[in-house]
């Protein structure tokens, strides 16, 4: 499915998609294929693993598209989101969230496939 939606979006001139995630990604997952077989730049797929001790101190979970729009979830326990795109009183909000992920990205490492089998 991410190979279907993602793959095309890569294509597009100066696209890229930076991912943090939050537990390790098991061997099996089928995002490694989509990760080493893709056909984009190795600078447009970008992908985090954020240290536990970050994790713990926040509860959200949440998407930001470019600078115009972003999903929200207060707990990222429970699948309870709000959501806004192209509205411009969401202007400051988008740009909180952005520092905050360029925050926990320059903490996290990159995410490595522990076995290639």
């Amino acid at each position: 499915m991410l190979k279907n939606h993602v793959a095309p979006f890569l294509t597009k001139k100066g696209a890229s998609l930076h991912i943090l995630v939050e537990t390790d990604i098991p061997d099996d997952h089928p995002i490694w294929d989509f990760i080493e077989n893709g056909s984009y730049q190795s600078q447009q797929l970008k992908m985090g693993r954020v240290p536990s001790e970050l994790t713990q101190r926040y509860q959200f979970n949440y998407l930001v598209v470019d600078d115009f729009g972003f999903r929200f979830e207060r707990d990222r326990n429970e699948y309870a989101a709000v959501a806004s795109f192209y509205e411009s009183d969401s202007q400051s909000i988008i740009a909180d969230l952005i520092d905050f992920f360029d925050e926990l990205e320059r903490e996290s490492s990159n995410v490595q496939r522990d076995s290639t089998d």
